[in-house]
């Protein structure tokens, strides 16, 4: 019998343009696999940074709410000294820097809302009113990555006792 194109049939190997196609169908999924494990790995990250800036953070904020109300009694004040948290944690292991206060504003019963006392900068402090203090303090905690991507921050409002 003879058989020359069915005899060879199973001897026949794949082209070079169908090793072609499969390597670049198989290139381009594994691409688009190791592309989403590093979002993911990246995302994870930010994630446990952030967390660790809340945990802080929270922990600073009841540092501060804690402390001694600082009540405006001279035409100007210079210092969030009694408003720093404490600095018992070295934060620069954990990419963060230490937690501070980066914001004060204070109640102006005149207007009904909160109005910068001061920002972060002893030549931007706002006098006090003349009618004294209102009675309400919004303290704002900030603390900055250390590769300056993320700042987180949070507000504490402080009452007179």
């Amino acid at each position: 019998m003879n058989c020359p194109h069915r005899c060879r049939r199973g001897e026949d190997g794949f082209s070079l343009v169908e090793v072609l196609v499969s390597l670049t169908i198989l290139g381009i999924a594994f691409v688009a696999i190791m592309g989403g494990m590093l979002m993911v790995q990246k995302g994870s990250d930010i994630h446990r940074k952030q967390a660790i800036a809340q945990t802080t953070l929270s922990t600073a904020a009841e540092s501060v709410k804690q402390s001694t109300y600082l009540a405006c009694t001279s035409a100007t004040w210079t210092s969030t000294a009694s408003y720093s948290p404490s600095a018992s944690v070295d934060m620069s292991a954990t990419g963060w820097s230490a937690a501070k206060v980066s914001k004060l504003r204070r109640w102006n019963d005149a207007t009904g809302t909160f109005v910068d006392w001061w920002n972060g900068s002893p030549a931007a402090v706002a006098p006090c009113p003349a009618a004294g203090d209102g009675g309400l303090q919004e303290v704002t905690l900030s603390v900055a990555s250390l590769d300056g991507r993320d700042t987180e921050s949070i507000s504490v409002v402080k009452r007179a006792p």
